[in-house]
């Protein structure tokens, strides 16, 4: 998959289950900063890095809650954890069917508007049970991935 226009059709696939360490945020929207959360897990990295399983970083974000606070792990990718460093996470992220949007770092905010247009009239809803990621890879290209849990719309819906 290639960086493209934000108004692109996304790839339909099925994700494999992976595990994520990294820094649990908790958030509102009207308090969130993604640069900080990301220099939280920057200044942890290399204590992952022993664990990583794949290239790039993943951003696992899980929807608000009923009073607004969502929770985002910007993570790696990892395999068996004997031990988790204290101060980070290990989530596990099932495989599950998503819309894939690539995009750059630089147009994610205009990425995410298309989505929502594309979910308004796509075959496909947002699975809120599940998590969405972004995915990074390679670090520093400005090239990202955006993962919307999706299920097939019921006919009538």
């Amino acid at each position: 998959m290639t960086p493209n226009a934000p108004a692109a059709q996304p790839e339909i696939a099925t994700r494999r289950a992976m595990r994520v360490m990294g820094v649990l945020v908790k958030s509102t929207a009207e308090e969130q900063d993604f640069g900080a959360f990301w220099d939280r897990f920057m200044a942890r990295a290399k204590e992952i890095e022993p664990f990583r399983a794949e290239p790039g970083w993943y951003g696992v974000d899980y929807l608000p809650d009923e009073t607004g606070v969502f929770e985002y792990i910007p993570g790696i990718c990892v395999a068996a954890v004997a031990a988790v460093p204290e101060g980070l996470v290990v989530r596990d992220v099932p495989g599950v069917l998503y819309a894939a949007f690539a995009c750059q770092i630089s147009t994610m905010p205009q990425t995410y508007g298309a989505i929502e247009e594309w979910l308004a009239s796509a075959a496909y809803a947002r699975d809120s049970t599940r998590p969405g990621l972004e995915f990074y890879v390679p670090p520093g290209t400005g090239s990202a991935i955006i993962y919307v849990p999706v299920s097939q719309k019921r006919s009538g819906r």
